[in-house]
């Protein structure tokens, strides 16, 4: 073995990859059963489609309410009320019962369980089945499938669906990392990316929990990887169809990632086919891209048919628009001042120390914020993680605007395809941007009946990072060339350090939000 082995950015890569996949995998199984938020639901749609051992559709049964204490399986509901989930769940000074957590509590549960869980179709659909689209119902179904056929132990069959979302992990730092690299980011800086993306608490709560999300991430950055290599390589017959089978998969998993990441992708092909010639015709090109949408979408289409999402009861229950189309029912003004008060509560909530702020930076799904002993260092975090965000905000919207305006003016003198090339530069960034936009307009819409949480963004934390270390620098490089240069390292040290006693007093809170096994650590 060559001398230096361990400076390679492979090696430090496959480091990285390791330690936060060991991390997730210790949430696993320290955070108890169902205490991630919705997980029941989750997992009882899956175990309807393993049991099935198909995909279900909505004329083949009744489908269940839309109510996110009920659910379907059986065993489902014997693990809901075996763990005593919604005892503990809403209220933070309930604990686990006595032994949770040893193999005889799991002996006993499997013991004690009604019937096989997957002991066929379900009686009634799950749910979500008209709610959210099922690509990742199925690829969890099939995993839990195959894994039926080893053992019919309900709990193995819980704690093997949160490990499938282990595992995505690992291919999904990978592609960030081979992400930052196409984006020509130092080796250094690449790693480092990777690194605070992986072991980021809120990469590790929803990595080790059985949540949609953790494919999402995956299907959004294998896009962006792949779109960046059609970029660079050419339209390669089977670089197309890849992309688009990621895109389409992305479709049918959430569909506002796929409408936020088709769209710049679409545009950065337009303009490399008006650049240069492409070996691939125009019509293949097209099919290639859209043929896996499109066949995702009818098979979406099938499993929904005949359904409709159930319409809310109230008001706080699920999104709705009642107050928006209220305020525009009463005229131009009344809409104006409710777009604008909804506008500032969005920001409010997603950049300034909300709700969906707090639980990006330090709350860890169901279990109340992370605590560190004494309240004033949690103050002091706090402050620092709004103050930090508030800068990096601010010298990007002023670097966007100064951006924005010199692309018009390049466009208005007749060169619109220049300036269209140099916005696609980035079109991680763009998808982000335009998500971004989407959240605040779907807050506007729905005035935040949505519940908006910090994991609304986990696809898209490579380019939230990047913003920080990578282009708010570089916006300051000629105005503020000393800033500069010391902003990606205090900022990197910040993140660092931040990760580093979030993530170990996470660890903690887990300990003594459930077990009350540490005392004298909060005290």
């Amino acid at each position: 073995m060559r001398p230096g082995w361990w400076r390679s950015p492979k090696v430090r890569l496959a480091v990285i990859i390791t330690a936060a996949s060991l991390l997730a995998t210790a949430w696993v199984f320290l955070v108890p059963i169902f205490e991630g938020p919705d997980e029941p639901q989750h997992f009882d749609y899956a175990l309807g489609i393993a049991g099935a051992g198909h995909l279900l559709n909505a004329r083949e049964r009744p489908t269940l309410p839309n109510q996110w204490s009920l659910v379907v399986n059986p065993d489902v509901q014997y693990l809901m009320q075996a763990t005593d989930l919604l005892r503990v769940v809403g209220d933070q000074d309930q604990r686990m019962p006595a032994g949770y957590g040893t193999t005889a509590y799991y002996q006993q549960l499997d013991k004690a369980a009604p019937q096989p869980a997957l002991n066929g179709p379900p009686a009634q659909n799950p749910g979500l089945l008209p709610v959210y689209p099922f690509g990742y119902y199925a690829l969890l179904g099939a995993w839990l499938w195959l894994v039926g056929h080893l053992t019919t132990s309900v709990t193995i069959l819980f704690f093997s669906a949160r490990l499938l979302s282990v595992l995505m992990l690992p291919a999904t730092l990978l592609l960030c990392y081979a992400i930052s690299r196409e984006l020509r980011i130092t080796a250094g800086k690449a790693l480092f990316l990777t690194a605070v993306i992986g072991l980021f608490p809120l990469t590790s709560f929803v990595a080790s929990a059985i949540q949609p999300d953790n494919l999402s991430f995956l299907l959004v950055s294998l896009a962006v990887y792949l779109a960046l290599l059609v970029r660079r390589r050419g339209q390669a017959p089977w670089l197309l169809a890849s992309l688009g089978l990621a895109l389409g998969c992305l479709l049918v998993t959430k569909t506002h990632y796929f409408l936020c990441l088709a769209l710049p992708i679409a545009a950065v092909l337009l303009l490399q086919r008006h650049d240069q010639p492409q070996r691939t015709g125009r019509l293949r090109a097209g099919l290639l891209l859209a043929a896996p949408s499109l066949a995702l979408l009818a098979v979406h289409l099938w499993v929904v048919w005949g359904t409709t999402i159930p319409v809310p009861s109230t008001a706080t229950a699920m999104p709705n628009s009642a107050d928006f189309h209220a305020a525009a029912a009463l005229g131009p003004l009344p809409l104006a001042k409710y777009v604008g008060t909804a506008l500032g509560q969005g920001a409010y909530t997603y950049y300034l120390g909300g709700e969906s702020f707090r639980t990006f930076w330090g709350t860890v799904g169901w279990l109340g914020r992370i605590q560190f002993g004494a309240p004033v260092v949690y103050q002091f975090l706090y402050a620092v993680e709004v103050g930090s965000t508030l800068v990096v905000l601010i010298i990007m919207l002023a670097h966007f605007a100064r951006t924005g305006t010199r692309l018009v003016r390049l466009a208005g003198q007749g060169r619109a395809s220049t300036a269209l090339r140099l916005a696609l530069v980035d079109p991680f960034l763009v998808a982000y941007l335009l998500f971004t936009g989407f959240m605040l307009a779907y807050y506007v819409l729905t005035h935040g009946t949505f519940y908006p949480q910090g994991r609304n963004w986990l696809p898209f934390l490579l380019p939230t990072w990047m913003l920080a270390f990578h282009y708010a620098p570089r916006a300051l490089r000629r105005d503020q060339p000393a800033l500069s240069a010391r902003l990606p390292v205090i900022s990197a040290a910040g993140l660092a350090l931040l990760c580093a006693v979030v993530g170990a007093f996470a660890i903690f809170t887990i300990e003594h939000r459930f077990y009350a096994t540490v005392p004298g650590v909060f005290s």
